[in-house]
């Protein structure tokens, strides 16, 4: 025989006070209400009706064009290029700062002098803001005086020419982008190492197993979740490049580093054309959203095994 165990009846004092509770709440987080609807909501909803539209944003009303934008974005040679030079240097970014992070986890979860130091100095450029480092990345580089090109005559050697040549803009973007953000993904992986039990570790070895066979059966397989979730917000930000681009090589030389996104920015804020650039942003958010819900639902259905 079950016997029902009823719930007390709250009193009208308590019901007052949980409503009053509920209201502050709501009330601490007007502002953030406000800064999602101001940057990212009114943004998006007025992004996708000039999408529609043919507007310089200076002189008369947006002129309804209908699919005209997004016509020309798949059927221009520009804008597909663009995307693909997306694909490949994200592509680099996105694997290199995915593996570097992982073996800079795997090393700050050893004991040795000075980790808490290391694990600073790692995350230091993740809080840099783009400016500082930038220029600090420029104050190396720089053709004549740069600090590389005047260590390499002193080695006798030649000295590289940064600013002309498509491989080092390339190499420049990605190394600023992967030095970035390999430090924050690093300290998620340490999180994530730190959170699998070392009585696996012992276990495995009293029975025999060596690094790798740890790694492969244990760290691994701890890690999915963390794997998962590094992917997804690489991948995501490995499609919106746009700062290292716009302050290194500004889309040069000749095109060699124009992104999608900082083909949008000039489409925008240089040539005035907002109809193009809201139909650009539209697409690729829709291409960044089909990646998360396809890495999302392959991360669940490994973890579902």
């Amino acid at each position: 025989m079950q016997i029902a165990l009823s719930r007390p009846v709250p009193s009208k004092r308590e019901i007052v006070k949980k409503k009053r509770e509920a209201l502050r709440d709501n009330a601490i987080l007007v502002p953030v209400y406000l800064w999602f609807s101001l940057v990212i909501t009114l943004p998006t909803i007025m992004g996708y009706i000039l999408s529609f539209t043919e507007w310089n944003g200076l002189a008369g009303l947006p002129v309804f064009v209908g699919l005209k934008n997004y016509l020309t974005f798949f059927g221009s040679k520009g804008y597909m290029s663009s995307l693909y030079k997306t694909v490949i240097i994200g592509g680099l970014t996105f694997v290199l700062t995915f593996v570097l992070s992982f073996f800079m986890g795997l090393s700050l979860n050893m004991p040795f002098k000075g980790r808490g130091i290391f694990r600073t100095v790692l995350y230091l450029p993740s809080v840099i803001t783009v400016t500082v480092s930038s220029s600090v990345l420029l104050a190396l580089i720089v053709t004549v005086s740069g600090v590389i090109n005047n260590a390499l005559k002193t080695m006798g050697l030649q000295p590289v020419i940064w600013s002309y040549s498509a491989f080092w803009k390339t190499f420049r973007i990605v190394a600023y982008t992967v030095w970035k953000g390999v430090g924050f993904n690093a300290l998620i992986w340490l999180g994530g190492l730190q959170s699998i039990q070392p009585q696996l570790y012992e276990a495995a070895r009293i029975d025999g197993a060596n690094r790798l066979q740890e790694l492969l059966f244990i760290t691994l397989p701890g890690l999915r979740s963390y794997t998962s979730y590094i992917a997804i917000i690489g991948l995501i930000y490995s499609m919106q490049i746009f700062d290292a681009v716009f302050l290194i090589s500004r889309g040069g030389p000749q095109g060699a580093t124009d992104v999608i996104m900082y083909k949008i920015y000039n489409d925008g804020r240089i040539g005035f054309n907002f109809g193009m650039a809201g139909a650009s942003s539209l697409i690729v958010g829709t291409v960044i959203i089909l990646i998360t819900l396809v890495s999302m639902k392959i991360s669940d259905g490994r973890e579902a095994k």
